[in-house]
């Protein structure tokens, strides 16, 4: 499924908000491990300096938020902390921060999947318009945890996609996860748990903003929730 936005939606706040979020407590031992705090960046991130650092991503951020929702999903703030993101069958839908953009570096977010698969989008940008709806275009890493498999895959300017590395996951996901994406030039390293998977090249999209989705596949709607969104930079 392609994702598609409001056309002209209104930017909400300034791209600097950044909230505190609980420093690393150790590596995970697999991608097995139920993660509730994000693991430490890769190697060559700037780990001190994210540019988004949000605990509970779209909630509790008054009288605005900087997230956007693309027209496919819904959100309700949990009591516990976190955003639960959910999309009808065979829809993808995802809350985006389009105002901070940049060309390298590392995404990451904790997933608790309920159904579906969960995404992280990157490098995302505005494609062509239908109507009042636009695509937006860029870089997914699905993650389906029914199968213990991921893909990744690029939207085009009209929504087409095209997955260019897919794969078993090594291990059964826990209940919680983190799910990252380091990028850097046309290469591209997925990473669960922080532990990294086969690195796929792709040289379509170079810059945009980060993503934070959930898919309805095989029959089934999406729903995920979300908590500790961090986009970082690369080490100068």
């Amino acid at each position: 499924a392609a994702q598609t936005a409001v056309a002209a939606s209104t930017a909400t706040a300034a791209a600097s908000q950044v909230t505190p979020i609980p420093s690393p407590t150790g590596t995970p031992s697999g991608i097995g491990q139920d993660v509730t705090t994000p693991p430490a960046p890769p190697t060559g991130v700037d780990g001190d300096h994210p540019l988004i650092s949000d605990p509970s991503p779209s909630c509790g951020q008054t009288p605005t938020t900087p997230w956007e929702k693309s027209a496919s999903v819904t959100t309700t703030c949990t009591d516990g902390g976190g955003v639960d993101l959910t999309t009808p069958v065979n829809s993808l839908g995802c809350i985006q921060r389009k105002d901070v953009k940049q060309a390298d570096g590392f995404v990451t977010a904790i997933a608790q999947p309920t159904k579906g698969a969960v995404v992280l989008g990157f490098r995302q940008g505005e494609g062509s318009s239908n109507g009042s709806l636009v695509n937006i275009t860029g870089y997914y890493f699905q993650v389906d945890p029914a199968t213990n498999s991921y893909t990744i895959y690029s939207a085009d300017a009209d929504g087409k996609q095209n997955t260019f590395a897919s794969g078993p996951l090594n291990g059964t996901l826990n209940v919680h996860f983190a799910v990252g994406v380091l990028y850097q030039g046309n290469k591209i390293t997925p990473y669960i748990n922080g532990i990294a998977l086969p690195t796929a090249t792709d040289p379509a999209f170079t810059s945009g903003w980060m993503a934070l989705c959930t898919s309805g596949i095989s029959g089934a709607s999406g729903e995920t929730t979300y908590t500790n969104a961090l986009m970082y930079p690369l080490a100068s």
